[in-house]
């Protein structure tokens, strides 16, 4: 099944890194957020071995993401004076929402 991917973008990299609650204990219990070589966002979930999902992009700050197994998720960037991504609010049921962007990429 191939997904609607929207058009490429070039100013995505504000959005990468590593996203959580830092009260959480489990450290891996985190989202990835990453531009694709192509210029699309991906985001996957750091504890486990699922595909990716390639956003779309909807707006300035949101994506969205649906196929035949995840319905309908939707992400929205908070982001801080100079345009870089310091939250993301999303539609997953097993994280807290809005996640806080902990970190780089590792």
């Amino acid at each position: 099944m191939v997904t609607d991917k929207g058009s490429a973008r070039n100013d995505l990299d504000r959005f990468t890194g590593l996203y959580g609650d830092p009260k959480e204990s489990n450290k891996n219990r985190k989202l990835w957020v990453m531009v694709s070589c192509d210029g699309f966002l991906v985001v996957g979930a750091l504890w486990g071995d699922g595909a990716p999902w390639w956003m779309k992009s909807v707006s300035d700050k949101t994506f969205t993401y649906s196929d035949t197994f995840t319905d309908n998720l939707e992400t929205e960037f908070e982001t801080n004076s100079s345009g870089k991504a310091i939250r993301m609010n999303h539609s997953l049921t097993i994280l807290k929402s809005p996640l806080k962007r902990v970190g780089p990429i590792p």
